[in-house]
């Protein structure tokens, strides 16, 4: 069963030992906007992903969970409502060319870390 992005938002600021007024310290968002996170009232658009992740020392993989490019790819064009209907084997067709261009890019860097 997969766990979502509240539960996981949450347990990841919990093991940082942050209250949510923390978290939104740090992060520069309100905390109306971490509790409404983490209770599933409103879900995060690409720039609070990759800003809750960065705060909390992890990866936006790991704090969505499951199927990343699923959940991130829509998110990505100012248009979602162009993505969405898109034929669904374009927007295959994107998610798969991202999922390729994201992998080249983690082996560049792990080669460079070598």
């Amino acid at each position: 069963m997969e766990v979502d992005f509240s539960k996981r938002l949450k347990e990841f600021r919990k093991k940082r030992g942050l209250t949510q007024l923390q978290l939104a310290q740090l992060t520069g968002l309100s905390k109306q906007v971490i509790s409404n996170l983490e209770r599933n009232y409103t879900q995060p658009n690409s720039n609070q992903i990759n800003l809750l992740a960065k705060t909390l020392n992890t990866t936006t993989y790991e704090l969505l969970g499951g199927d990343f490019a699923s959940k991130v790819v829509p998110f990505m064009f100012e248009d979602k409502a162009a993505f969405d209907a898109l034929p669904e084997e374009d927007r295959k067709d994107i998610i798969e060319f991202l999922k390729d261009q994201a992998d080249l890019l983690i082996k560049r860097a792990q080669q460079k870390n070598k």
